[in-house]
């Protein structure tokens, strides 16, 4: 069973939930969130979850977080040292899709697709490729 941890500074993991549960239905078994608000340290998020994750070594933990390299990525990086762990950067809403409903082992293969897919999610539109597409699709 996967345990999927939505890690972000301020209230982007919160409010990442309940979008995903506006989407998908109630997913507080499969979802728990960490917020990183003023004057909290990332290392009390490494803290509480190695102790969570050391108790459950039957589950796999995917971590998302917010800002690759920032303090909460960093202090979930630590978390490696456990074989149950994987972590993902960059959170928005593709990527957490994606991960939840990915089925069986994240191989490297399988891995390289989602994250070639949620690439593929980012666009950028303005007017003017907006006006020169006949059909507008996009």
């Amino acid at each position: 069973m996967r345990k999927f941890i939505l890690a972000s500074h301020g209230e982007l993991a919160k409010s990442m939930c309940s979008t995903i549960e506006m989407i998908c239905g109630d997913q507080s078994e499969k979802i728990k969130t960490y917020c990183l608000q003023p004057g909290e340290q990332a290392q009390d998020f490494f803290n509480e979850l190695t102790t969570e994750i050391v108790s459950n070594r039957e589950k796999e933990f995917v971590v998302v977080t917010d800002v690759l390299g920032g303090s909460v990525h960093n202090a979930a990086l630590q978390l490696l040292t456990q074989e149950n762990v994987r972590i993902f950067s960059g959170m928005n809403v593709s990527l957490v899709l994606e991960l939840l409903f990915a089925n069986g082992t994240y191989t490297d293969e399988m891995v390289g697709g989602i994250l070639s897919g949620v690439r593929q999610s980012i666009q950028f539109f303005d007017h003017i490729a907006y006006e020169e597409d006949d059909d507008n699709n996009f």
